[in-house]
């Protein structure tokens, strides 16, 4: 389901290990990323939608990146 793989097994792994202390998290981060992209593509009408839905969905991935994503 999800693409990440432990540091030791990927050195170049720019996701943190909070990743797997909390998975839990983690995970309904992504589902809620999903959740959002799903509900979004069903109301896209005009190029006013397009803009609003990426800013929706962005926020979805900064909540996630803010947190699990190491920073180089």
């Amino acid at each position: 389901m999800y693409l990440f793989e432990a540091r030791e097994t990927d050195p170049m792994m720019e996701a943190s290990h909070l990743i797997w202390e909390t998975f839990g998290d983690f995970t309904d981060k992504a589902e809620d990323m999903e959740r959002t992209a799903r509900a979004l593509s069903r109301t896209l009408a005009s190029q006013d939608d397009v803009t609003a839905a990426v800013r929706a969905l962005g926020a979805t991935c900064t909540a996630c990146h803010d947190i699990y994503r190491e920073a180089n």
